[in-house]
């Protein structure tokens, strides 16, 4: 039984900042602080099946809202962008689709000073709201139950968007978890490179990684000559 009476929080995270591949996920929920299913937490310590069901079980819930905000690989590449910004802008965004002005919001912290996590979000949200409503906690997935369910509901959003990524370039092999230290990923980004000579769309084109391969593949395509 969920109670949808006690007071009403917002918490955002975000799922996919350091992958090379797939987009960054931000997902804000709204929810009484007692509405929410015991099991939710860290998305990172949950096993994937649970994830799902804790995500459909959020959806189902009547006094819980969610909303996912997705950013694209071209706009990580911009050469004006620094990522920890991007973030806060993307919570920013994802937060005012679902406040109302009363909640109280929780935020995962991305950058070291959780004090300029409050002070950019401010700047970036439309709308009025009391820099005292607002939290930003280092690990909050794991210490506050609301940002844990946006925790979920962020990485659930990328792993589907994951799963439609790998249909999409089956031809190439599996494509892994997009992360850097991923041999899959390195492996599909090394196949898809030989045959094509280029990055994929999918893939971070500003990240180390993905340049790496990129450097390293056309060059040994060169000395074949």
């Amino acid at each position: 039984m969920h109670s949808c009476e006690s007071k009403i929080l917002i918490g955002c995270d975000e799922a996919g900042k350091g992958p090379v591949l797939g987009p960054m996920v931000i997902a804000a929920v709204r929810a009484p602080q007692d509405a929410l299913p015991a099991t939710v937490g860290d998305s990172k310590a949950i096993p994937h099946d649970k994830r799902q069901s804790i995500a459909t079980e959020l959806r189902q819930i009547k006094c819980v809202t969610t909303t996912v905000e997705q950013v694209t690989t071209d706009r990580i590449d911009l050469s004006d962008t620094n990522l920890n910004v991007l973030v806060v802008q993307s919570q920013a965004r994802a937060v005012e689709r679902l406040l109302s002005g009363s909640e109280s919001v929780l935020i995962d912290a991305s950058d070291v000073k959780t004090e300029r996590v409050v002070t950019r979000f401010q700047q970036h949200i439309r709308g009025n709201i009391d820099s005292r409503k607002i939290t930003a906690l280092h690990k909050a997935d794991q210490t506050e139950a609301i940002v844990g369910a946006a925790s979920i509901m962020a990485k659930v959003h990328r792993e589907d968007v994951m799963a439609k990524l790998a249909k999409k370039y089956a031809e190439w092999g599996p494509i892994g978890s997009g992360y850097p230290n991923d041999p899959q990923t390195r492996s599909f980004l090394t196949r898809y490179v030989r045959a094509t000579n280029e990055l994929p769309a999918c893939a971070r084109g500003s990240w180390s990684t993905a340049e790496d391969i990129l450097t390293q593949v056309r060059q040994s395509t060169l000395s074949e000559f």
